[in-house]
């Protein structure tokens, strides 16, 4: 059995980055009749972005996975509920921070702060979210890592009460079975195939790989 690969986002400045180049996905729910509502900056759009647990691809790319004869996929138009100018793509992706901070310091200032341009959704083109069809299943092992012995104790924020050092959880996953599909679902995670994860690959995406148990 191959493996089979989770689709992350990935971008300079953490969270700054994220939101600049995959856009949100969670904050606005989906429509009533199911499709996701986009939040982005434009215009400049990767092909293959993945806001949240979503993975979302231009018309382009749709038409490329199709021609591909990929499995276990099928497509749906989010909405594009705001889109908002921000050529941030010129920037210095090499500096430790972007030039520019949204108000207030959260990363959802970029598009939040900046009105909506229907002329610049226009521009995007039709954004499809992927939608996994085929089936795995994933054993999830969780151990517990106890503090070292020399690990400071943390304050906690609320009541301002220190409390022992804790240690870390380490979560091992798996991959049990799959139905052969190149596109995956588990639980709100997108996985994919090999063959699938080498047409979607990018510098804007990282993939985990689950071997087999």
């Amino acid at each position: 059995m191959q493996s089979i690969q989770r689709v992350k986002g990935t971008a300079p400045w953490g969270d700054y980055g994220k939101i600049l180049a995959h856009g949100m996905t969670a904050h606005l729910g989906r429509t009533p009749d199911g499709r996701l509502q986009l939040e982005r900056t434009g215009p400049f759009l990767p092909a293959v972005t993945a806001p949240g647990f979503s993975v979302l691809v231009t018309a382009a790319m749709r038409e490329r996975i199709e021609a591909a004869g990929l499995t276990g996929v099928e497509f749906r138009e989010v909405e594009k509920a705001r889109i908002v100018r921000c050529d941030w793509e010129r920037w210095d992706r090499k500096a430790p921070q972007p030039p520019e901070l949204p108000q207030g310091g959260s990363p959802e200032g970029y598009v939040l702060q900046r009105p909506h341009d229907e002329a610049l959704a226009a521009e995007l083109g039709p954004v499809f979210e992927v939608l996994a069809l085929g089936s795995c299943s994933i054993d999830v092992q969780k151990i517990a890592h106890p503090p070292a012995p020399d690990a400071a104790p943390w304050r906690n924020p609320f009541t301002g009460e220190a409390m022992p050092a804790r240690g870390k959880v380490e979560r091992i996953q798996r991959l049990e079975a799959t139905d052969g599909s190149d596109f995956l679902l588990s639980g709100r995670r997108v996985f994919v195939s090999d063959r699938a994860r080498a047409l979607l690959e990018s510098e804007w995406l990282r993939f985990e790989t689950l071997g087999a148990s």
